[in-house]
């Protein structure tokens, strides 16, 4: 899951009172009733979506003190890498210009989705192309 897409997901469920302290509880109770339940990997997501919160309110705050809050894949945080990625991202992992990404896209060499008005890259596509 993207990390902007985790961060926006804690964010809402804080909105709605959802704490540590619930989701522990709510485990135990889920638990204490017998339900089948995985309660290390809710644990282990929940730890996720905080560590994607962290990451994404830095980029943020670096962006607003000039830097760029554009996500590069090789500093998202383990477990959270974007399948996809836009071509401001590729270019940056490539090395290449975000013009070229587009001229890769456009000849066929690199496969990639528009949605709306922008294009969006498989990350393992990127990388093979990086490879080569």
């Amino acid at each position: 899951m993207p990390p902007e897409c985790a961060a926006f997901l804690l964010a809402t469920l804080r909105e709605r009172g959802v704490t540590s302290q619930t989701v522990a509880a709510a485990v135990q109770r889920r638990h204490a009733s017998g339900a089948p339940l995985a309660a290390g990997a809710i644990t282990a997501g929940w730890t996720q979506l905080q560590a994607a919160e962290g990451w994404y309110m830095a980029r943020l705050a670096g962006a607003s003190a000039g830097g760029s809050a554009e996500v590069v894949a090789a500093e998202v945080p383990s477990g959270l890498e974007a399948v996809e990625v836009t071509t401001v991202v590729a270019a940056d992992m490539l090395g290449v210009t975000d013009r070229r990404v587009r001229q890769l896209i456009a000849s066929g060499r690199l496969p990639a989705r528009q949605v709306g008005r922008s294009w969006v890259i498989e990350r393992d596509a990127v990388v093979a192309l990086r490879e080569r």
